[in-house]
């Protein structure tokens, strides 16, 4: 979608460049309205930390429903789906939804759910295999216009070809991911200092953020070049944004933790320090 040179906005191929700052907000504030702003913000987040679960669910009932040849369920569960995001974002601007800042806010609140899932290692497996399901559905289901519960029979049995056939790539990808942020986060008990807590921030964020653009590029050539449901997408659409996406989430999720762990360990004795880490200090 777009090179390195000059990034330009796909919606109207104008030069990031010339963008003002506001631009790339959830929300334009011009208004100065903080509060309103902040409300709306935080009704985002709401709806990507819900969506996550909601994802997972609807790609859970996707598996139910072609066992049993049944499509009720999958419709049920995405129109619960549509209902929650309708509540939470019912009155954020639809020319808002394509900014950086909203997309951003979404992938920030969804990531506690990949951390959660990786976190608890084979109990949380089934979770990420059915959200990476789904969201080859998702892709596919959007290149259609509908979602789950408005969408056809034949369009729903060929949206779960396309998960399937996405499950695992996506699947590998978002172990990696979710793994290295378990691993910054929540890594041994070893004295943290500032740059220990540098390192771990930026780690989370370029393992984040390849993370994103693999899946993206990944997605373009299933659509476009594999199973053929988008044939004029370009493979290199949406990647330099995935990539930023991942960054920033996986900088924005790191950083509290490992922050405090660094405070922390500033105010601890040198004897405290040296039983933080597991040595008897006599």
């Amino acid at each position: 979608m777009r090179d390195f040179g000059v990034i330009v906005d796909s919606a109207n191929g104008t030069s990031l460049a010339n963008k003002q700052p506001k631009d790339f907000g959830v929300l334009d504030v011009d208004d100065g309205d903080i509060i309103d702003t902040a409300k709306k913000v935080t009704q985002v987040a709401l709806s990507g930390f819900g969506d996550f679960g909601y994802s997972t669910l609807e790609g859970v009932a996707s598996g139910i429903s072609r066992l049993t040849g049944d499509s009720d369920l999958v419709r049920t569960v995405s129109d619960f789906r549509n209902f929650s995001k309708d509540v939470y974002e019912g009155s954020v601007p639809e020319e808002d939804k394509s900014k950086f800042g909203y997309k951003a806010v979404r992938t920030i609140a969804q990531t506690p759910g990949y951390i959660a899932a990786a976190a608890a290692g084979p109990l949380g497996l089934p979770v990420l295999i059915a959200n990476a399901y789904q969201q080859g559905r998702d892709d596919y289901l959007s290149t259609q216009g509908v979602t789950s519960f408005e969408a056809s029979e034949d369009q729903i049995k060929e949206a779960d070809k396309v998960g399937a056939f996405s499950a695992i790539p996506i699947l590998v990808l978002e172990r990696f991911g979710a793994s290295r942020l378990v691993n910054n986060i929540f890594r041994g008990q070893s004295k943290v200092t500032i740059k220990e807590a540098v390192r771990r921030i930026g780690s989370s964020a370029v393992g984040e953020g390849l993370t994103e653009g693999s899946q993206t590029i990944f997605q373009n050539t299933l659509a476009s070049e594999l199973m053929q449901y988008d044939p004029d997408r370009e493979v290199t659409e949406g990647v330099f944004e995935s990539i930023l996406l991942g960054a920033v989430a996986g900088g924005t999720v790191t950083t509290p933790a490992v922050g405090y762990q660094a405070f922390q360990d500033r105010n601890l004795s040198p004897d405290e320090q040296v039983v933080e880490q597991g040595v008897d200090p006599d």
